[in-house]
């Protein structure tokens, strides 16, 4: 009760020029009838029957006493209809606080807002209006740059690492480098003995097979290209079973024809004597291997073929028979300005075991030689072409 004693006191000294004493209906009447009931009311009201008096009501300054409720009926208004009384102390703080603040906050926006209007809708000039277009190119620029900046930046993270990487091998391989040079420097005879041995000299073999057949013509005035066309002609009407690896040229226009094997090789020439165009036409004959050639290089300009023949035979026995016969012929002479070089065919007997000598000798030197292979005009390509 002291509690609600001291909230009714504030409250009527607060609402002292708001609240009236409110009209009597049958309700309010009968809830002072009801109050008036209790053992407390009755005591109030034999107080005031004796004094002759009625109570008036303390603290209400300004107004009639007989117009306002007293205490008791103010705390059964405030219990009963509390709702009432918080929805007018709400609608009163809203109606007198908060909406002049908001007002006042509306009013400053709408001259906010109304300013920047002004300013917008402001003529400019056109140097303005160029800076503005400037500044707004200058700002784009700004970031493609910064975008331009970011990717370079991770590319140069990227280089960063690798070079980090291509450092740190560096620094191994020179290591290693190091732990070598720091090393023995080895002897001039173990220098010797790791070089590596002097390649020797090799002797020249033909790549031509031995199942070949030549074609030499009878009479003259045709070509190999004409010969060859006149037995491709004749071996394809024919339909001739026998394999050919190749058709080569000859002097005087005549032809190679190389089998695979020795039976090919004999159905290709059974074949060709049966046809009576190439039987007439060409000489038909197994081809002869040309000797290997040799060069002699380093003589003097003024030996000639007999000396050079009687002197070459006399001092190397391997290039002779039992019977002293020489197993060799001279060829031709290359001159130079000082010396001469020749040229000599050696028969392939004693052809290979030149090379495992130490040398030729010639009267009273003795003679470099090497394989000595002839220069052909190709007439397709126009250049010269080794056969080697």
């Amino acid at each position: 009760m002291q509690k609600s004693n001291s909230f009714s006191e504030v409250l009527s000294k607060t609402l002292v020029p708001t609240f009236a004493m409110p009209g009597s209906t049958d309700g309010d009447s009968t809830d002072q009838e009801k109050n008036l009931s209790l053992p407390s009311a009755r005591k109030k009201t034999s107080k005031t029957t004796k004094t002759g008096q009625p109570s008036e009501s303390k603290g209400v300054g300004g107004v009639e006493s007989r117009n306002l409720l007293n205490r008791l009926s103010l705390n059964l208004i405030f219990s009963k209809k509390s709702r009432d009384i918080r929805a007018a102390v709400r609608e009163d703080i809203v109606s007198n606080i908060i909406a002049p603040l908001i007002q006042k906050f509306h009013c400053r926006e709408t001259l906010h807002l109304a300013a920047i209007y002004d300013l917008q809708a402001r003529p400019v000039s056109i140097e303005e209006r160029t800076y503005q277009t400037k500044i707004r190119s200058c700002e784009e620029t700004i970031e493609n740059l910064k975008t331009e900046l970011q990717l370079a930046n991770t590319d140069l993270t990227e280089m960063n690492k690798e070079l980090s990487k291509t450092a740190k091998s560096l620094m191994e391989s020179s290591k290693e480098v190091k732990c070598f040079i720091k090393k023995s420097q080895p002897s001039f005879s173990n220098v010797l003995q790791s070089r590596p041995t002097t390649t020797t000299r090799v002797p020249f073999t033909n790549q031509r097979s031995d199942h070949a057949v030549l074609l030499r013509p009878k009479g003259k005035g045709t070509t190999s290209d004409d010969n060859r066309k006149i037995v491709e002609n004749a071996l394809v009407c024919r339909n001739s079973a026998a394999r050919v690896n190749r058709i080569s040229k000859v002097s005087n226009g005549g032809l190679i024809i190389e089998a695979p094997s020795s039976a090919d090789l004999q159905v290709l020439r059974a074949e060709i004597e049966c046809i009576p165009a190439l039987e007439n036409h060409f000489d038909i004959s197994k081809p002869k291997r040309r000797r290997p050639q040799v060069i002699l290089s380093g003589l003097d300009n003024e030996i000639d073929k007999d000396r050079f023949l009687k002197g070459l035979s006399a001092k190397n026995h391997l290039l002779c028979d039992t019977k002293n016969n020489p197993l060799f012929e001279i060829n031709f002479p290359i001159k130079a300005r000082r010396n001469t070089n020749w040229v000599i065919s050696v028969d392939p007997s004693c052809y290979k075991r030149l090379f495992h000598e130490q040398g030729l000798y010639f009267e009273f030197s003795r003679c470099r030689f090497d394989n000595f292979f002839s220069v052909k005009y190709s007439m397709h390509s126009g250049r010269s072409v080794c056969p080697g």
